[in-house]
């Protein structure tokens, strides 16, 4: 087990065993204004303080170097360890993908992108005089359903690539676009370019613009690829900040009354995508409640939910090693994880996801 710093593993023990009683348990959202975040008790949450802290336990028992837990915006529980604190930043990886979801809705209503359905050569130009590649919508980058040639050896390749913008155009168009679901970053990553095309700023600066400045994200930034400046990778970012971003979401893209993202793009965004292809995945977001789902990088169907025993609408951002934005409407709940691999390197889903959050869905309503 790894060494829990004393002080803030106190943390969660005093927000659980206190009774905020001048705090009401039900009412509108919470939104933190600045660095201090009001918190609330486990007993208004009516959570098992004994669940709630196992589950805690478990995430610092596997490599967690944070965890936040909001409920109704407030901060139920929060636990750093190996000396991590708030302020502390690391890769979000491929969670940073639900993020970019939300960025192509912002400029689809800044009027930059028509919809879904534009064909993403409209802005990726070196697809243009190819029929097959023209066929490729935004909506089909989004949904992981480009048709492009896949598999593990172009996962690595694109990965490895100093030029993966050229890499990704150069692939061939192995299944009709919108029809074959699979788990493709390099294509993911034309996102990115397009969003550039499209807005005419940088990623970087429409991101800060549009998503972080006006939610508090200040310790958040994009990271380049091979020390260019050119080719971005994935977000840097703390636990809190990217509790933060699950806020925004839970509330439909509405931040204490500013409406960010459209509440039809977040809610459209956050169910599934392409149903016959995988009901477990939308723009972008890992979905629960499916009969099956499919993992990176592996073609064999899953059985059932990606999540047992959490409600069928928690959905989430997941990341390699094990990168986590939770977010459970009809739990009021976001729960962010960031830190070391849990049990081993994948690129998004792992064992940890049902037991950690199964084992904090499961200490709700038994106060």
């Amino acid at each position: 087990m790894r060494t829990t710093i004393a002080a803030l593993a106190l943390i969660v023990t005093l927000l659980c065993g206190i009774s905020l009683a001048e705090k009401p348990a039900t009412g509108p959202l919470y939104f933190p204004a600045s660095d201090t975040w009001e918190t609330v008790s486990c007993q208004q949450a009516g959570v098992d303080a004994k669940q709630l802290q196992a589950a805690l336990d478990y995430a610092g028992e596997h490599n967690s170097g944070g965890v936040v837990v909001l409920w109704r915006g407030r901060i139920l529980a929060e636990q750093y360890w190996d000396g991590w604190t708030d302020e502390t930043t690391h890769p979000l990886y491929s969670a940073s993908k639900s993020v970019t979801s939300s960025l192509v809705g912002m400029a689809i209503a800044d009027g930059k992108i028509r919809d879904t359905n534009q064909s993403a050569c409209d802005f990726i130009t070196e697809w243009k005089g190819d029929g097959k590649t023209e066929a490729i919508t935004v909506g089909h980058l989004l949904s992981m359903s480009s048709g492009l040639e896949g598999g593990r050896q172009n996962f690595l390749k694109g990965i490895l690539s100093r030029d993966e913008r050229g890499f990704a155009t150069g692939l061939p168009v192995t299944h009709e676009p919108g029809t074959y679901w699979e788990y493709h970053n390099s294509a993911y990553r034309l996102i990115l370019y397009l969003l550039e095309e499209a807005t005419k700023e940088s990623l970087q600066a429409y991101t800060k613009r549009k998503l972080l400045d006006p939610i508090g994200m200040t310790r958040t930034k994009w990271e380049t690829k091979w020390l260019t400046e050119d080719q971005y990778t994935f977000l840097s970012t703390t636990p809190r900040d990217a509790a933060r971003y699950g806020l925004l979401v839970l509330a439909h893209g509405n931040w204490n009354g500013k409406q960010l993202v459209a509440k039809e793009w977040i809610d459209r965004a956050t169910k599934p995508a392409n149903p016959k292809a995988n009901p477990a995945y939308g723009y972008l977001w890992w979905l629960n409640g499916g009969e099956y789902y499919y993992r990176p990088l592996n073609p064999w169907k899953q059985q059932g939910p990606i999540f047992p025993g959490c409600p069928a609408d928690a959905f989430a951002a997941l990341g390699k090693d094990d990168q986590k934005i939770y977010i459970v409407p009809s739990l009021d709940l976001v729960v962010t994880r960031l830190g070391d691999a849990a049990d081993s390197t994948t690129p998004a889903l792992s064992k940890f996801d049902s037991t950690f959050l199964g084992k904090i869905c499961g200490s709700f309503g038994k106060e």
